[in-house]
């Protein structure tokens, strides 16, 4: 597997990665993972197993959080003594585009999970400075040559497959394969109590947002929405760091609303669970997910969902059934939050039974068959 993103960095691509080679090498597989070397003095906090492999990097000026690998490498040579049967990138940058190039060289066949709308992102984090309007054209011309090149296309929702189609119509093969989660780590089990007793939230009711605080994920419209709520010891809880925190914390400030916002910074993978346990409302505000894994986890949690009605989340919140949608251009959505802190029993069952569909063994298994697949038909040709 070859990542863009990687430890210590934690975003989505991060946890897919490790949810998913965990899980296949629990089903038989051997996995090795290639990603941008950590900055000096970082530790990885996951695995670093024997079959990790880093290339120098350096961090990216407009998001210090994460590394880019451009310079030359001859690491990917290993892959001859490895034995590798198959490249999966995660991700069309730097290591991305490392991958793809070792699997041309190594004559083995490459599938690309296509986690981010990476055309999207020119807005937030231009990496030149030119018009983003000529930035945006290149970024769509690269996907459609990295998409073109791969054997096989693995999107995480239907509705993300259709807008690589409009983009990239001869790609190859694409399959839907979400990343699955632990749907035994996350479960209606247990309060959070001790998430609340810290933040002295006591029987308060608690929005939570979990994810990267950044500004393509919108979550200052989740803040302006506070004061129009009935409930005025409503609190919204913000899991995470980011580029976008100083200018949200500006934000609450100038609303007054310090004392009902809650920054935590990161969350540490183990302790997570607790917070989906301790909300009662998950919210999000974010068109720019490919999938939405912390609100699976969040329902998984038997926790209420409310997010834009749009893209990935589409794909699995039906609105009043197992979570709550608003419309993209409203602006008043204090009203389908208030819905989802009084919903019913039923909604919350929804939700969780929703997410079992979701579980990383489903997923990973899926994800094996096509390997399988696709090595044939590498072969046969």
């Amino acid at each position: 597997m070859f990542t863009d993103s990687y430890y210590p960095a934690v975003d989505g691509v991060v946890n897919s990665v490790s949810t998913i080679s965990r899980e296949l090498e629990r089903i038989g597989h051997e996995v090795f993972i290639f990603a941008p070397e950590p900055s000096n003095g970082e530790k990885i906090s996951d695995i670093t197993r024997g079959g990790t492999f880093f290339f120098k990097s350096m961090k990216f000026r407009h998001y210090p959080q994460y590394r880019t690998a451009f310079l030359p490498s001859n690491k990917t040579r290993v892959l001859d003594r490895l034995g590798i049967d198959l490249i999966h990138t995660h991700g069309i940058t730097t290591v991305g585009l490392k991958g793809l190039s070792a699997s041309r060289k190594f004559d083995v066949p490459v599938a690309t999970t296509y986690h981010t709308m990476v055309h999207e992102a020119m807005n937030y984090y231009k990496p030149v400075p030119l018009p983003t309007s000529i930035i945006v054209n290149l970024a769509v011309r690269y996907m459609r040559f990295f998409l073109n090149r791969s054997d096989v296309v693995v999107v995480p929702t239907k509705p993300i497959l259709e807008e690589l189609v409009r983009i990239a119509p001869r790609m190859p093969y694409a399959a839907v394969i979400p990343t699955g989660i632990d749907t035994k780590r996350f479960s209606p089990e247990g309060k959070g109590g001790a998430v609340r007793e810290k933040y002295g939230i006591g029987d308060a009711p608690l929005l939570l947002y979990v994810g990267r605080v950044a500004f393509e994920k919108s979550i200052d419209r989740i803040i302006m929405q506070m004061p129009l709520l009935k409930d005025r010891t409503t609190r919204l809880m913000i899991a995470g760091d980011g580029p976008a925190r100083s200018q949200l914390e500006r934000l609450v400030s100038s609303m007054h609303l310090d004392d009902r916002v809650i920054f935590t910074g990161f969350i540490p993978d183990a302790e997570l669970a607790d917070y989906y346990k301790a909300a009662d409302v998950f919210v999000s505000a974010s068109k720019f997910e490919t999938q939405g894994i912390t609100m699976l986890e969040a329902m998984a949690c038997g926790k209420p969902v409310v997010s834009i009605n749009y893209r990935a989340v589409t794909d699995f919140v039906i609105n009043g059934e197992n979570g709550f949608l608003y419309d993209e251009y409203a602006e008043n959505i204090a009203g389908t939050i208030e819905m989802a802190m009084n919903a019913e029993q039923r909604v919350k069952k929804n939700a969780r039974r929703t997410a079992e569909k979701y579980s990383k063994e489903n997923c990973a298994r899926t994800l094996s068959e096509l390997y399988t697949r696709t090595l044939n038909i590498h072969l046969s040709r």
